[in-house]
């Protein structure tokens, strides 16, 4: 978990599963709250990590083969996404907006504010 401070507000990102430093691995990035008055998505962020992680220890019944029926089937998509990629989540992209429970960043609306050439 790393921080970042901006505007008085600390901006948290956490970076979760598999990970090298040769970037052979791929990795997805979750944002929650662009706007600071989208209040469910660093929640819903929180709670997918929270999920992923416990998740991710196998739930098999003893003497169950891996890979058999009886293994559960959400840790082993779990397991897979984990191991296979890095992923980045950003719960809080507008974290002043948020704190403020303003939509904008600012007087700049983060929507508007993308590079449009790159």
């Amino acid at each position: 978990v790393v921080g970042v401070e901006k505007a008085g507000c600390r901006v948290w990102y956490l970076e979760v599963g598999a990970h090298r430093d040769d970037g052979t691995i791929p990795q997805v990035f979750f944002s929650g709250a662009l706007h600071g008055n989208e209040r469910v998505g660093p929640t819903a962020l929180v709670e997918l990590v929270a999920w992923l992680c416990g998740h991710h220890a196998p739930r098999i019944p003893p003497g169950t083969p891996r890979g058999s029926p009886g293994e559960d089937e959400a840790g082993r998509w779990a397991r897979r996404l984990l191991e296979t990629r890095t992923l980045v989540v950003l719960p809080a992209a507008n974290a002043v907006g948020y704190h403020v429970a303003r939509r904008v960043e600012g007087n700049v609306d983060p929507n508007r504010d993308f590079a449009f050439d790159t």
